[in-house]
């Protein structure tokens, strides 16, 4: 999975952590724009966890106990809520890119 690197504001959308078509075209400038993350079937993804606390906790978290949060452990309960719904809506956007046209969703019932 591509990822934008240093977003400039706030996050309110996913699918806005996605780089776009621009971006990836600039391949020579893309190791400096972009950062590639491991994603597999039926695991946590810890460098996903990581690369969305360390981006939404500069712009997107403002509460009191910001100074406990950790990039690499989860530490508040709000803050990790918060990052595991951006996983999430993260994740169905990635899916729904034409190059992922393999990805398929399931429940766990058909797992």
């Amino acid at each position: 999975m591509d990822l934008c690197t240093n977003p400039k504001e706030k996050i309110t959308d996913a699918k806005s952590l996605l780089p776009s078509e621009k971006l990836l075209e600039d391949v020579e400038n893309l190791d400096l724009t972009t950062e590639v993350i491991q994603v597999k079937n039926h695991c946590m993804s810890n460098g996903l966890l990581a690369y969305l606390r360390s981006t939404l906790m500069m712009k997107n978290y403002e509460e009191d106990d910001r100074d406990f949060i950790m990039v690499t452990v989860p530490r508040v309960l709000n803050f990790e809520l918060m990052v595991l719904d951006f996983a999430i809506k993260l994740l169905i956007e990635w899916a729904k890119l034409p190059e992922n046209k393999y990805f398929m969703e399931s429940s766990v019932s058909q797992d």
